[in-house]
């Protein structure tokens, strides 16, 4: 187990800022697709409020169990932020990761990995932090926790 102090959250938030994410929570937690539900085993990071975005080793597997779109891939200060469209208004969002195997606005087919390995991620070595919004909201994600 990990203790996160203030400072740390702040730097990961300062990061989705800097990409122009406005950072509003919500209290919405529902399994958004039934097949993303118990899909990662997730680290337990001490001091972390896992409603903004669950912490999930680097090698798992990232892919998602239907057809999505890549919204938005940011490389800033060495560090990439991949945004993928999943359901209606629904955006699952990977932070710290390593090399891509996908491409700004492509259709990816289920199950296609979208990258490999993490990179620079300051708050958990060898970990991706994964969150979801919706309207600009962050979105309980704990319904993939494992």
């Amino acid at each position: 187990m990990v203790d996160i102090k203030k400072k740390s959250s702040k730097t990961f938030l300062s990061f989705l800022e800097n990409l122009g994410i406005e950072i509003k929570e919500t209290n919405l937690r529902k399994t958004i697709i039934p097949g993303m539900k118990k899909m990662y085993k997730c680290l337990k990071i001490s001091g972390w409020n896992l409603k903004r975005g669950i912490f999930v080793s680097s090698n798992e597997h990232f892919d998602l169990p239907e057809v999505a779109i890549i919204n938005k891939i940011v490389e800033k200060n060495n560090k990439t932020f991949v945004s993928v469209k999943i359901h209606k208004d629904f955006f699952i969002n990977y932070a710290y990761v390593g090399k891509l195997n996908v491409k700004i606005n492509q259709t990816i087919s289920p199950y296609t990995e979208l990258f490999f390995g993490s990179k620079n991620n300051p708050l958990k070595k060898n970990s991706i932090i994964i969150f979801i919004m919706k309207n600009n909201k962050i979105v309980d994600p704990t319904f993939m926790c494992r």
